[in-house]
């Protein structure tokens, strides 16, 4: 095999694998920010529901010790 032919083939080899790992690092990259996007939502969802619980716990609170301050 010529010199040239083999080092056209290494370098198209190296650039293979280069665009390879550039496309897994885009990949994991998005992923990344997918996941991030997600455990936002979940702690948006997770502090509406403490409120909501907290509201309704205060509110049967309020009632107890307004049914207990009639008597």
């Amino acid at each position: 095999m010529d010199r040239p032919v083999l080092i056209r083939m290494i370098s198209e080899s190296v650039l293979i694998v280069a665009s390879i790992l550039l496309a897994l690092s885009a990949d994991a990259w998005l992923d990344s920010r997918n996941q991030a996007a997600q455990l936002d939502g979940h702690v948006a969802a997770l502090a509406r529901d403490f409120d909501t619980m907290l509201e309704r716990v205060n509110a049967s609170y309020n009632a107890a010790n307004r049914g207990v301050g009639s008597r």
